[in-house]
Protein backbone atom coordinates (compact mmCIF):
# COMPACT_ATOMS: atom_id res chain seq x y z
CA UNK A 1 0.00 0.00 0.00
CA UNK A 2 1.37 3.03 -0.93
CA UNK A 3 0.10 6.27 1.26
CA UNK A 4 -0.63 9.32 -0.58
CA UNK A 5 -1.74 12.48 1.47
CA UNK A 6 -1.35 15.39 -1.06
CA UNK A 7 -3.18 15.74 -3.95
CA UNK A 8 -1.43 13.78 -7.50
CA UNK A 9 -0.25 16.06 -9.61
CA UNK A 10 0.95 13.55 -12.36
CA UNK A 11 -2.75 12.80 -13.09
CA UNK A 12 -3.35 16.50 -13.39
CA UNK A 13 -0.89 16.06 -16.36
CA UNK A 14 -2.52 13.24 -17.86
CA UNK A 15 -5.61 14.98 -17.94
CA UNK A 16 -4.63 17.23 -20.09
CA UNK A 17 -2.43 14.93 -22.65
CA UNK A 18 -5.87 13.09 -22.67
CA UNK A 19 -8.35 16.27 -23.09
CA UNK A 20 -5.55 17.61 -26.20
CA UNK A 21 -5.98 14.20 -27.82
CA UNK A 22 -9.76 14.71 -27.66
CA UNK A 23 -9.59 18.11 -29.31
CA UNK A 24 -6.92 17.08 -31.79
CA UNK A 25 -9.12 14.16 -32.59
CA UNK A 26 -12.57 16.67 -33.55
CA UNK A 27 -9.77 19.26 -35.25
CA UNK A 28 -7.57 17.38 -37.06
CA UNK A 29 -9.87 13.93 -38.09
CA UNK A 30 -13.70 14.27 -37.50
CA UNK A 31 -14.46 17.77 -38.86
CA UNK A 32 -13.10 16.29 -42.08
CA UNK A 33 -13.77 12.58 -42.26
CA UNK A 34 -17.09 12.68 -41.55
CA UNK A 35 -18.82 15.71 -43.56
CA UNK A 36 -21.95 14.45 -42.37
CA UNK A 37 -21.28 15.06 -39.08
CA UNK A 38 -22.06 18.42 -36.81
CA UNK A 39 -18.32 19.06 -36.60
CA UNK A 40 -18.41 19.68 -40.61
CA UNK A 41 -21.66 21.67 -40.41
CA UNK A 42 -20.07 23.63 -37.18
CA UNK A 43 -17.43 24.57 -39.19
CA UNK A 44 -19.57 25.04 -42.56
CA UNK A 45 -17.79 22.39 -44.13
CA UNK A 46 -14.34 24.22 -44.71
CA UNK A 47 -11.98 22.20 -42.39
CA UNK A 48 -10.49 19.37 -43.89
CA UNK A 49 -6.66 18.13 -42.90
CA UNK A 50 -6.20 14.95 -44.37
CA UNK A 51 -2.82 14.72 -44.18
CA UNK A 52 -3.76 14.26 -39.77
CA UNK A 53 -5.86 12.02 -40.48
CA UNK A 54 -3.61 9.73 -39.67
CA UNK A 55 -1.92 11.37 -36.63
CA UNK A 56 -5.36 12.01 -34.77
CA UNK A 57 -7.99 9.62 -35.93
CA UNK A 58 -7.39 7.89 -32.52
CA UNK A 59 -8.01 10.95 -30.12
CA UNK A 60 -11.00 9.84 -29.14
CA UNK A 61 -9.09 7.35 -26.85
CA UNK A 62 -8.92 10.66 -24.40
CA UNK A 63 -12.86 9.73 -23.25
CA UNK A 64 -11.49 6.21 -21.58
CA UNK A 65 -8.56 7.74 -19.89
CA UNK A 66 -10.82 10.48 -18.22
CA UNK A 67 -13.43 7.95 -17.27
CA UNK A 68 -10.28 5.86 -15.58
CA UNK A 69 -9.30 8.76 -13.45
CA UNK A 70 -12.59 9.80 -12.62
CA UNK A 71 -13.10 6.26 -11.00
CA UNK A 72 -10.07 7.22 -9.53
CA UNK A 73 -10.51 10.70 -8.36
CA UNK A 74 -14.16 9.76 -7.23
CA UNK A 75 -13.09 7.14 -5.13
CA UNK A 76 -10.36 9.25 -3.82
CA UNK A 77 -12.21 12.20 -2.59
CA UNK A 78 -16.14 10.32 -1.76
CA UNK A 79 -14.32 8.25 1.15
CA UNK A 80 -12.99 11.75 2.66
CA UNK A 81 -16.71 12.95 2.49
CA UNK A 82 -17.92 13.21 6.02
CA UNK A 83 -21.74 13.06 4.56
CA UNK A 84 -23.58 13.02 1.62
CA UNK A 85 -24.66 16.01 1.22
CA UNK A 86 -20.48 17.80 1.29
CA UNK A 87 -20.08 15.08 -1.23
CA UNK A 88 -22.19 16.04 -3.51
CA UNK A 89 -21.36 20.00 -2.76
CA UNK A 90 -17.85 19.09 -4.18
CA UNK A 91 -19.30 17.43 -7.20
CA UNK A 92 -21.76 20.38 -7.93
CA UNK A 93 -19.10 23.05 -7.35
CA UNK A 94 -16.57 21.04 -9.84
CA UNK A 95 -18.87 20.60 -12.55
CA UNK A 96 -21.58 23.08 -12.54
CA UNK A 97 -19.94 26.76 -12.91
CA UNK A 98 -17.81 25.44 -15.56
CA UNK A 99 -20.86 24.25 -17.45
CA UNK A 100 -22.58 27.47 -17.19
CA UNK A 101 -19.75 29.50 -18.33
CA UNK A 102 -19.07 27.10 -21.06
CA UNK A 103 -22.61 26.81 -22.53
CA UNK A 104 -22.72 30.77 -22.49
CA UNK A 105 -19.31 30.97 -24.50
CA UNK A 106 -20.47 28.36 -26.84
CA UNK A 107 -23.87 29.21 -27.06
CA UNK A 108 -22.32 33.20 -28.58
CA UNK A 109 -20.02 31.58 -30.76
CA UNK A 110 -23.12 29.45 -32.40
CA UNK A 111 -25.23 32.41 -32.30
CA UNK A 112 -22.71 34.10 -34.85
CA UNK A 113 -23.58 31.23 -37.28
CA UNK A 114 -25.86 30.99 -40.21
CA UNK A 115 -28.78 29.28 -40.10
CA UNK A 116 -28.93 28.97 -36.52
CA UNK A 117 -32.56 27.45 -34.99
CA UNK A 118 -32.98 29.59 -32.05
CA UNK A 119 -35.40 27.33 -30.17
CA UNK A 120 -33.35 24.18 -30.47
CA UNK A 121 -30.03 25.69 -29.81
CA UNK A 122 -31.78 27.40 -26.78
CA UNK A 123 -33.12 23.75 -25.36
CA UNK A 124 -29.52 22.12 -26.25
CA UNK A 125 -28.14 25.11 -24.19
CA UNK A 126 -30.60 24.45 -21.18
CA UNK A 127 -30.24 20.94 -21.00
CA UNK A 128 -26.31 21.66 -21.18
CA UNK A 129 -26.28 23.49 -17.86
CA UNK A 130 -28.65 21.68 -16.41
CA UNK A 131 -27.02 18.12 -16.84
CA UNK A 132 -29.96 16.40 -18.33
CA UNK A 133 -28.88 13.53 -20.01
CA UNK A 134 -31.16 12.64 -23.02
CA UNK A 135 -31.19 14.66 -25.87
CA UNK A 136 -28.77 16.87 -28.10
CA UNK A 137 -26.29 19.45 -26.35
CA UNK A 138 -24.89 23.05 -26.88
CA UNK A 139 -21.70 21.07 -27.40
CA UNK A 140 -21.44 17.08 -28.51
CA UNK A 141 -19.07 16.95 -25.95
CA UNK A 142 -21.55 17.13 -22.91
CA UNK A 143 -22.74 13.67 -23.97
CA UNK A 144 -19.77 12.24 -20.92
CA UNK A 145 -21.29 14.38 -18.10
CA UNK A 146 -24.47 12.14 -17.96
CA UNK A 147 -22.33 9.35 -17.56
CA UNK A 148 -19.93 11.06 -15.41
CA UNK A 149 -23.29 12.28 -13.03
CA UNK A 150 -24.71 8.46 -12.95
CA UNK A 151 -21.63 7.47 -11.47
CA UNK A 152 -21.38 10.01 -8.72
CA UNK A 153 -25.04 9.39 -8.10
CA UNK A 154 -23.85 5.62 -7.57
CA UNK A 155 -21.04 6.94 -5.30
CA UNK A 156 -23.46 9.22 -3.22
CA UNK A 157 -26.05 6.42 -2.84
CA UNK A 158 -23.46 4.98 -0.86
CA UNK A 159 -21.95 7.34 1.13
CA UNK A 160 -25.91 8.58 2.01
CA UNK A 161 -26.20 5.23 3.65
CA UNK A 162 -23.24 4.92 4.78
CA UNK A 163 -21.94 2.28 3.38
CA UNK A 164 -18.85 3.43 0.99
CA UNK A 165 -17.14 0.54 2.05
CA UNK A 166 -18.80 -1.31 -0.91
CA UNK A 167 -16.86 1.14 -3.14
CA UNK A 168 -15.44 -2.46 -4.19
CA UNK A 169 -18.55 -4.23 -4.40
CA UNK A 170 -19.92 -1.83 -6.67
CA UNK A 171 -16.66 -1.36 -8.90
CA UNK A 172 -16.93 -5.14 -9.10
CA UNK A 173 -20.54 -5.25 -9.78
CA UNK A 174 -20.06 -2.10 -12.78
CA UNK A 175 -17.10 -3.96 -14.57
CA UNK A 176 -18.39 -7.59 -14.32
CA UNK A 177 -21.67 -6.05 -16.57
CA UNK A 178 -19.21 -4.47 -18.67
CA UNK A 179 -17.09 -7.39 -19.36
CA UNK A 180 -19.92 -9.81 -19.87
CA UNK A 181 -21.42 -7.36 -22.20
CA UNK A 182 -18.16 -6.63 -24.54
CA UNK A 183 -17.18 -10.12 -24.39
CA UNK A 184 -20.32 -11.28 -26.00
CA UNK A 185 -20.11 -8.17 -28.39
CA UNK A 186 -17.19 -9.46 -29.29
CA UNK A 187 -17.82 -12.97 -29.78
CA UNK A 188 -20.95 -11.93 -31.51
CA UNK A 189 -18.95 -9.36 -34.23
CA UNK A 190 -17.31 -12.81 -36.00
CA UNK A 191 -21.26 -12.90 -37.41
CA UNK A 192 -21.75 -9.32 -38.14
CA UNK A 193 -25.69 -9.89 -39.94
CA UNK A 194 -26.69 -12.40 -37.13
CA UNK A 195 -29.47 -10.97 -35.03
CA UNK A 196 -27.49 -11.20 -31.50
CA UNK A 197 -25.12 -8.66 -32.93
CA UNK A 198 -27.70 -6.48 -34.49
CA UNK A 199 -29.27 -6.13 -30.89
CA UNK A 200 -26.02 -5.34 -29.27
CA UNK A 201 -25.46 -2.73 -31.80
CA UNK A 202 -28.69 -1.64 -30.65
CA UNK A 203 -27.84 -1.29 -27.08
CA UNK A 204 -24.41 -0.09 -27.89
CA UNK A 205 -26.33 2.80 -29.41
CA UNK A 206 -28.55 3.31 -26.18
CA UNK A 207 -28.24 5.88 -23.97
CA UNK A 208 -30.17 4.60 -21.05
CA UNK A 209 -27.47 1.51 -21.33
CA UNK A 210 -24.24 4.44 -21.41
CA UNK A 211 -26.44 6.08 -17.78
CA UNK A 212 -26.44 2.41 -16.25
CA UNK A 213 -22.65 2.20 -17.35
CA UNK A 214 -23.16 -0.87 -19.38
CA UNK A 215 -20.65 0.51 -21.96
CA UNK A 216 -18.27 2.23 -19.30
CA UNK A 217 -18.69 0.67 -15.91
CA UNK A 218 -15.16 -1.26 -16.60
CA UNK A 219 -13.10 2.11 -16.84
CA UNK A 220 -14.43 3.64 -13.48
CA UNK A 221 -14.42 0.09 -11.70
CA UNK A 222 -10.81 -0.16 -13.01
CA UNK A 223 -10.16 3.32 -11.50
CA UNK A 224 -11.28 2.03 -8.21
CA UNK A 225 -9.63 -0.90 -8.31
CA UNK A 226 -6.31 1.03 -8.87
CA UNK A 227 -7.23 3.56 -5.82
CA UNK A 228 -7.77 0.51 -3.62
CA UNK A 229 -4.47 -0.98 -5.31
CA UNK A 230 -2.06 2.15 -4.65
CA UNK A 231 -3.69 3.54 -1.94
CA UNK A 232 -5.44 1.21 0.46
CA UNK A 233 -4.59 -2.11 0.26
CA UNK A 234 -2.75 -4.35 -1.86
CA UNK A 235 -3.55 -7.43 -2.69
CA UNK A 236 -3.70 -10.48 -5.54
CA UNK A 237 -7.30 -10.15 -6.06
CA UNK A 238 -7.15 -6.66 -6.95
CA UNK A 239 -4.46 -6.85 -9.47
CA UNK A 240 -6.99 -9.57 -10.58
CA UNK A 241 -9.16 -7.19 -11.04
CA UNK A 242 -7.41 -4.52 -12.11
CA UNK A 243 -5.78 -6.60 -15.34
CA UNK A 244 -10.03 -7.92 -16.22
CA UNK A 245 -11.58 -4.91 -16.65
CA UNK A 246 -7.92 -3.88 -18.64
CA UNK A 247 -8.82 -6.60 -20.90
CA UNK A 248 -12.57 -5.17 -20.74
CA UNK A 249 -11.21 -1.82 -21.91
CA UNK A 250 -9.57 -3.29 -24.86
CA UNK A 251 -13.10 -4.95 -25.84
CA UNK A 252 -14.60 -1.31 -25.46
CA UNK A 253 -12.11 0.17 -27.38
CA UNK A 254 -12.41 -2.24 -30.41
CA UNK A 255 -16.01 -1.98 -30.29
CA UNK A 256 -16.10 1.84 -31.05
CA UNK A 257 -14.14 1.24 -33.70
CA UNK A 258 -16.44 -1.37 -35.15
CA UNK A 259 -18.74 1.52 -34.30
CA UNK A 260 -16.98 4.19 -36.30
CA UNK A 261 -17.33 1.44 -38.79
CA UNK A 262 -20.62 0.05 -39.19
CA UNK A 263 -22.20 3.81 -38.54
CA UNK A 264 -19.95 6.26 -40.60
CA UNK A 265 -17.94 4.05 -42.97
CA UNK A 266 -15.11 4.80 -41.49
CA UNK A 267 -12.18 2.71 -40.79
CA UNK A 268 -10.65 3.00 -37.55
CA UNK A 269 -7.14 2.47 -36.40
CA UNK A 270 -7.18 -0.18 -33.06
CA UNK A 271 -3.38 -0.98 -31.97
CA UNK A 272 -3.34 2.72 -31.72
CA UNK A 273 -6.19 3.80 -29.14
CA UNK A 274 -5.37 0.23 -26.89
CA UNK A 275 -1.66 1.34 -26.69
CA UNK A 276 -2.32 4.63 -26.05
CA UNK A 277 -5.24 3.62 -23.79
CA UNK A 278 -2.83 0.65 -21.26
CA UNK A 279 0.07 3.58 -21.92
CA UNK A 280 -2.33 5.97 -19.88
CA UNK A 281 -3.03 3.22 -17.06
CA UNK A 282 1.06 2.89 -16.54
CA UNK A 283 1.23 6.60 -16.24
CA UNK A 284 -1.63 6.72 -13.59
CA UNK A 285 0.24 4.18 -11.60
CA UNK A 286 3.69 6.00 -11.89
CA UNK A 287 1.89 8.95 -10.84
CA UNK A 288 0.59 7.91 -8.05
CA UNK A 289 3.51 5.77 -6.81
CA UNK A 290 5.89 8.16 -7.49
CA UNK A 291 3.44 11.40 -6.33
CA UNK A 292 5.73 11.90 -3.08
CA UNK A 293 8.58 12.19 -5.35
CA UNK A 294 6.69 14.87 -7.53
CA UNK A 295 5.82 16.63 -4.83
CA UNK A 296 9.77 17.36 -4.19
CA UNK A 297 9.77 19.00 -7.56
CA UNK A 298 9.84 23.31 -7.24
CA UNK A 299 6.81 24.71 -5.88
CA UNK A 300 6.12 26.64 -9.29
CA UNK A 301 6.04 22.83 -11.40
CA UNK A 302 3.50 21.65 -9.14
CA UNK A 303 1.20 24.90 -9.34
CA UNK A 304 1.89 24.54 -13.24
CA UNK A 305 0.45 21.09 -13.25
CA UNK A 306 -2.47 21.69 -10.55
CA UNK A 307 -2.98 24.71 -13.25
CA UNK A 308 -2.93 21.86 -16.31
CA UNK A 309 -5.72 19.86 -14.44
CA UNK A 310 -7.81 23.08 -13.63
CA UNK A 311 -7.77 23.65 -17.38
CA UNK A 312 -8.73 20.21 -18.65
CA UNK A 313 -12.68 20.65 -17.97
CA UNK A 314 -13.36 23.56 -19.57
CA UNK A 315 -10.64 23.25 -22.38
CA UNK A 316 -12.90 19.45 -23.29
CA UNK A 317 -16.19 21.54 -22.86
CA UNK A 318 -15.42 24.51 -25.05
CA UNK A 319 -12.92 23.10 -27.98
CA UNK A 320 -15.33 21.85 -29.95
CA UNK A 321 -18.77 23.98 -31.40
CA UNK A 322 -16.97 27.10 -30.86
CA UNK A 323 -13.36 25.89 -32.09
CA UNK A 324 -14.66 24.67 -34.94
CA UNK A 325 -17.45 27.98 -35.23
CA UNK A 326 -14.46 29.92 -35.10
CA UNK A 327 -11.56 27.47 -37.24
CA UNK A 328 -14.80 27.98 -39.76
CA UNK A 329 -14.99 31.77 -39.97
CA UNK A 330 -11.21 32.11 -39.75
CA UNK A 331 -11.40 29.68 -42.61
CA UNK A 332 -13.80 32.49 -44.54
CA UNK A 333 -11.18 35.31 -43.87
CA UNK A 334 -9.14 34.08 -46.09
CA UNK A 335 -6.92 32.16 -43.34
CA UNK A 336 -4.56 29.21 -44.34
CA UNK A 337 -6.75 26.23 -42.69
CA UNK A 338 -3.62 25.36 -41.14
CA UNK A 339 -3.09 28.75 -39.72
CA UNK A 340 -6.86 28.42 -38.58
CA UNK A 341 -5.68 25.40 -36.79
CA UNK A 342 -2.88 27.03 -34.99
CA UNK A 343 -5.05 30.19 -33.70
CA UNK A 344 -7.85 27.93 -33.26
CA UNK A 345 -6.16 25.79 -30.67
CA UNK A 346 -4.05 28.81 -28.74
CA UNK A 347 -7.21 30.44 -28.65
CA UNK A 348 -8.56 27.56 -27.39
CA UNK A 349 -5.92 26.99 -24.26
CA UNK A 350 -6.39 31.08 -23.86
CA UNK A 351 -10.17 30.50 -23.35
CA UNK A 352 -9.71 27.33 -20.81
CA UNK A 353 -7.36 29.06 -18.95
CA UNK A 354 -9.22 32.10 -18.56
CA UNK A 355 -12.04 29.90 -17.41
CA UNK A 356 -10.01 28.70 -14.39
CA UNK A 357 -7.91 31.13 -13.58
CA UNK A 358 -10.95 33.99 -13.61
CA UNK A 359 -14.37 32.77 -13.98
CA UNK A 360 -14.48 29.75 -12.48
CA UNK A 361 -13.74 30.82 -8.97
CA UNK A 362 -15.91 33.36 -7.97
CA UNK A 363 -19.14 31.61 -9.76
CA UNK A 364 -17.70 28.17 -7.65
CA UNK A 365 -17.30 30.34 -4.41
CA UNK A 366 -20.94 31.28 -5.05
CA UNK A 367 -22.35 28.07 -5.45
CA UNK A 368 -20.74 26.47 -2.88
CA UNK A 369 -21.96 29.26 -0.28
CA UNK A 370 -25.79 28.77 -1.55
CA UNK A 371 -25.59 25.03 -1.12
CA UNK A 372 -24.38 25.21 1.96
CA UNK A 373 -26.81 28.13 3.14
CA UNK A 374 -29.60 25.87 1.68
CA UNK A 375 -28.45 22.74 4.16
CA UNK A 376 -28.02 24.92 7.06
CA UNK A 377 -31.50 26.48 6.65
CA UNK A 378 -33.82 25.22 9.48
CA UNK A 379 -36.08 22.84 7.82
CA UNK A 380 -39.95 24.01 8.62
CA UNK A 381 -42.36 22.70 10.72
CA UNK A 382 -45.86 22.24 9.86
CA UNK A 383 -46.43 25.43 11.97
CA UNK A 384 -44.83 27.40 10.70
CA UNK A 385 -46.17 26.90 7.16
CA UNK A 386 -49.35 27.28 8.57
Amino acid sequence: MISQAKHIAGIDAIRLIAAILVMFFHYGFWSGAYPAGAASKISQGLISFPQLYAWTDFGWIGVQTFFVISGFVIAFSGERADTAYKFFVTRAVRLWPTALVCSTITLLAVLLMPNTSYGSLFMAYLRSIFFIPFGTYIDASYWTLGIEVAFYAMVFGLIAIRRFKWIKLLAVILGLQSTIFWATYAIAASSPNSVLFQHLRHLQDSRVMELILLHHGCFFALGIFLWIQLTKQSSRANILWSLLFAATGCLQIYGVTLSFYYKFGINQPLITPIALWLLSLVAITLAVVYNKRVHQAPEWLIASLRRMGLMTYPLYLLHQTAGLALMGELVKWVFNPYLALFSTITLAFAAAWLVCTCLEPPLQRFTREILLRLKAQPKPVLADIL
